[in-house]
């Protein structure tokens, strides 16, 4: 177990490492445990407390049976475009995203927690790294490859 299995920085490892291997088809993947450190949950010692991943597995729900592709810009972004887009960030500094679509909401899983972008702050946004960016399905990165 490494000490930064239930952090940001996994989570955003995870769903990169989801998103390579989506176009292999495979019929699941198995990506942790249920509780501890590397899991879902955490015991608190007050009871259970969710850890990123919880939030990751509930936004990777949302995309079940739903027709996926791979998304990416280097090494800095890559993720899963469907019904919604979950992009990992990861770099060694913060990553300028450009949009496009409607106006809406981003949802910013980092080191900090969670946050909602949406407006001005979001069409000028730099995400910090490591995160998780979910942005709803009216808004698409401006640029990348599947």
């Amino acid at each position: 177990m490494h000490r930064r299995d239930g952090s940001v920085f996994a989570c955003a490892w995870l769903l990169a490492a989801i998103a390579r291997l989506v176009p292999l088809g495979p019929a699941r993947i198995c990506a942790g445990t249920t509780i501890g450190p590397a899991g879902v949950v955490i015991n608190s010692g007050d009871g259970y407390a969710a850890t990123p991943r919880l939030r990751l597995h509930a936004w990777l729900a949302e995309l079940a049976g739903e027709p996926v592709t791979v998304w990416s810009r280097g090494e800095s972004l890559t993720g899963l475009a469907g019904a919604s887009t979950l992009l990992a960030v990861i770099a060694d500094g913060e990553v300028a995203l450009q949009l496009t679509g409607a106006s809406g909401a981003a949802t910013l899983l980092g080191a900090g927690g969670v946050r909602s972008l949406e407006g001005p702050s979001l069409e000028s946004s730099s995400l910090e790294s490591p995160g998780i960016v979910r942005l709803p399905g009216n808004l698409r990165p401006a640029t990348g490859h599947g």
